[in-house]
């Protein structure tokens, strides 16, 4: 089990709400979104709340199945707020491959609330390499594709034909993405290709 780190003050950022103040109480804790961030050495959390009633903490959990969860950090809540606020949480062991996070506030009365699950992917390849997974998939397969990026970089993945023909591409930011093959990808062998800047990685891919 690892440390659990403890940030005390971790909201990084307030700004006004459009939601008004209510006398009825809310149900829970209610969050926009959660996020990860990977860098070369760590991955950042980060998460905004809306609304919080009886907020003490927030835990990040990271889990390697998405079954089993361990806690790796707590951030202080805020107890009660009507106006936005945003948390962060680095996490500066990430597990190297597939990992996945989840949120969890617990309320004044010991009550979890947990919220949506981000999946990472954390890889010591050099930058701008490139992994896919299956090499070997059938027909409405789908194929991930792990690049050495930052989480903002743009890549241009494209499924190509020994005819030099695109079967599928399009673009997507980060380090992960998964290309679902269609009817066009009848058996045979075709080449992955992913461009970063000027920069194109090939690998092979072959369709049973």
């Amino acid at each position: 089990m690892q440390n659990l780190y403890i940030y005390e003050g971790s909201t990084v950022a307030k700004k006004e709400s459009l939601t008004q103040y209510v006398t009825t109480p809310f149900p829970q804790t209610l969050v926009d979104y959660f996020q990860a961030d990977v860098n070369k050495s760590s991955i950042r959390l980060k998460w905004l709340t809306t609304i919080e009633i009886n907020s003490e903490f927030f835990t990040v959990e990271r889990s390697l199945d998405s079954i089993h969860y361990e806690a790796i950090g707590m951030v202080r809540g805020s107890g009660n707020s009507s106006v936005e606020l945003e948390y962060a949480f680095n996490d500066t062991t990430p597990l190297n491959g597939k990992a996945y996070y989840r949120l969890v506030n617990t309320d004044y009365h010991g009550k979890e609330t947990f919220f949506t699950t981000v999946v990472t992917y954390v890889s010591n390849m050099t930058k701008n390499g490139m992994h896919i997974f299956p090499s070997i998939s059938g027909n409405q397969g789908v194929i991930e594709v792990i690049m050495g990026v930052d989480s903002n970089e743009k890549v241009s993945i494209s499924i190509v034909n020994l005819k030099g023909e695109a079967i599928d591409k399009g673009t997507v930011s980060g380090y992960f993405s998964t290309v679902s093959l269609g009817e066009n990808a009848l058996p045979g062998i075709y080449m992955v290709q992913a461009n970063v800047g000027n920069i194109q990685k090939t690998k092979r891919l072959v369709i049973r």
